[in-house]
C-alpha cells in the first residue's frame, strides 16, 4: 500500500570480492505479479560515488509456479542515465541460495 518503495538491497558476489550496497529504492513496478523491477544508488566496497543499478527478480514459488527464483542486476558508472547509457556491469541466474518473495496487495 506504499506509494514509495522503502527498502534496500546489498548484492555480493564472493567470488570477484565485489559489495554493492544501496541506502534506498527510487522506484519499484512489479509485473506479471512474479517479476518484480526496481532501481536506485548504490556504493561499492572500494570505489568512490554512487553507481546506478537496476534490478529485476523473479519470485519462482509465485502461485505455485515451482520455478526456481531469478536475479538480474545492472549496474552504471556514477553519474551516468541508465536509460541512456550501457551499463559497466551485468550479472543473472538463478539464485543458489536465499529467496525472493514478492507481495502483492
Amino acid at each position: 500500500g506504499a506509494t514509495t518503495p522503502e527498502g534496500q538491497l546489498e548484492f555480493q558476489y564472493r567470488q570477484g570480492d565485489f559489495n554493492l550496497s544501496s541506502s534506498g529504492i527510487d522506484w519499484l513496478v512489479v509485473v506479471n505479479n512474479n517479476w518484480a523491477k526496481f532501481q536506485g544508488e548504490a556504493t561499492i566496497k572500494g570505489l568512490s560515488g554512487q553507481f546506478p543499478f537496476r534490478v529485476d527478480a523473479r519470485d519462482g514459488d509465485y502461485a505455485g509456479a515451482n520455478q526456481p527464483d531469478r536475479f538480474i542486476i545492472k549496474i552504471w558508472a556514477p553519474g551516468v542515465n541508465p536509460d541512456l547509457a550501457d551499463p559497466i556491469y551485468k550479472a543473472s541466474g538463478d539464485l543458489q541460495g536465499g529467496n525472493i518473495i514478492i507481495h502483492t496487495n
